[in-house]
């Protein structure tokens, strides 16, 4: 990684930039095809505050209701009503559950084919990561800049203070038992007989990490720690948390990467796989935020044989938390396309 000031670097072929902005202050520009995921979180709807954004196509992502709609439905119609007025045409394109990995994966590459049919002519794309689980967006973005689809793509995330009732004891975002899938593209390779070290993005769950730690029994751990995050007692929480985990385990290693920087954690993902490389099999594994499973997802695409593996859940806690008026913006672009020069 090469960077000049906190806010760019750039990896192998790509360019990164990351900015935090108040939303209604938000520029995202002209784009070829815009992404909006609805969901029962009423972040979905805050991209509508952005102060400027159009597109010659927008596409409203809509997953399959478990039971109860829980907003849903109106926040689909805000997200259309939005996209009309900013962009020349609007498709809503009805998905399976989130949590329905199969499924979804291939709704999703049918979806891009659409978006774009001719892979001689690349695009510009932003998207809304702020209810779009991460296995989903990653392999948006991992097909997109793959196969040289993409030539730019804009990343728009809503931060929230996450004051939905729950305490730091209580805080967590799914339930019940959850499944590992690798993204397309970003599949990685195996190294038969080799020892194992994961790179782990980890959130405010010990349990899962737990979890993750005996089903894959790494020989040794780079724990990436979301601090300073939303708040000083998460913060605290996910620190007595991954101690414990070092005192239990061994052979881990702590880092600490604000919870919202993407860029920040490039060079800690980079230093881990400098270390491991020659000789153990290595794997980058998203259980924390979605800013540093971006940023997972830029250091996979440069390192062809390191897996980016993320969870699917049993079940999506149906949190209520509210947006705090901040968003940020990541601006990705192919320097090896000429369009992304005058972009």
């Amino acid at each position: 990684m090469s960077a000049s000031e906190s806010d760019f670097a750039s990896v192998g072929y790509l360019e990164i930039s990351q900015r935090r902005e108040k939303t209604k202050s938000v520029r995202l520009g002209s784009l070829d095809a815009l992404l909006l995921c609805a969901s029962y979180d009423p972040r979905c709807l805050e991209i509508t505050r952005c102060g400027q954004i159009s597109a010659k196509k927008a596409y409203v992502l809509r997953f399959e209701a478990p039971i109860d709609d829980n907003r849903r439905t109106e926040h689909t119609n805000g997200l259309r009503s939005f996209a009309q007025s900013h962009a020349n045409s609007v498709d809503v394109v009805h998905l399976p559950r989130s949590v329905d990995a199969t499924s979804v994966r291939e709704a999703l590459q049918t979806m891009l084919a659409e978006i774009i049919p001719a892979p001689s002519n690349p695009i510009s794309v932003a998207l809304d990561i702020s209810t779009f689980p991460k296995s989903y967006f990653s392999q948006v973005i991992a097909t997109g800049f793959s196969l040289g689809l993409f030539y730019r793509v804009t990343v728009f995330y809503s931060e929230t203070g996450y004051t939905g009732g729950s305490t730091p004891s209580t805080f967590k975002f799914t339930e019940g038992p959850w499944k590992s899938i690798q993204v397309p593209f970003l599949e990685g390779e195996i190294k038969a007989g080799a020892p194992r070290h994961s790179i782990v993005a980890v959130g405010a769950d010990p349990a899962s990490l737990e979890r993750f730690i005996r089903r894959y029994e790494p020989d040794s751990m780079t724990l990436i720690a979301p601090i300073p995050g939303a708040s000083t007692e998460i913060d605290r929480k996910v620190l007595l948390d991954t101690n414990a985990i070092r005192r239990k385990f061994g052979s881990t290693k702590i880092v600490q990467v604000p919870a919202f920087d993407a860029i920040g954690i490039l060079g800690q993902l980079q230093s881990a796989i400098r270390r491991f490389a020659p000789s153990h099999e290595i794997g980058m594994f998203s259980l924390g935020t979605k800013p540093h499973a971006l940023g997972m997802g830029i250091v996979a695409l440069s390192e062809p044989a390191i897996p980016l593996v993320c969870r699917v859940p049993d079940r999506y806690v149906e949190r209520q938390d509210a947006p705090n008026g901040w968003s940020w913006i990541y601006d990705m672009k192919d320097s090896s396309n000429p369009l992304a020069e005058v972009s």
